[in-house]
């Protein structure tokens, strides 16, 4: 019998299998550094974002944003029952607002 078809089938289909690996690495390559460019500059406007919302914070009220922070984490660790209740009461209200319209 001859194995010579069968060889030759048996090393197309190797290369197409390798063809489609290569095609596949390189798509997946391209994605990658497409993502991770997209996230740098999403990273980037976030970044300036908050920066500008900690100047604003700061311009309205006189203290910069840590230290708002710093108040409310002082109000948790004093009355946290109290936090829960109104994290709890806060999502309620921002759950009907956001079914409403």
């Amino acid at each position: 019998m001859d194995d010579r078809p069968a060889d030759r089938v048996r090393e197309a289909s190797t290369e197409t299998t390798r063809r489609v690996v290569d095609s596949t690495q390189d798509v997946a390559e391209r994605a990658g550094a497409y993502i991770q460019a997209r996230m740098s500059g999403v990273s980037e406007r976030a970044q300036d974002m908050a920066q500008r919302a900690n100047a604003r914070v700061a311009e309205l009220t006189g203290r910069p944003i840590e230290s708002w922070a710093a108040d409310a984490r002082a109000a948790v660790r004093q009355h946290p029952l109290a936090a829960v209740a109104i994290a709890i009461g806060l999502g309620y209200l921002a759950g009907k607002v956001a079914t409403r319209g």
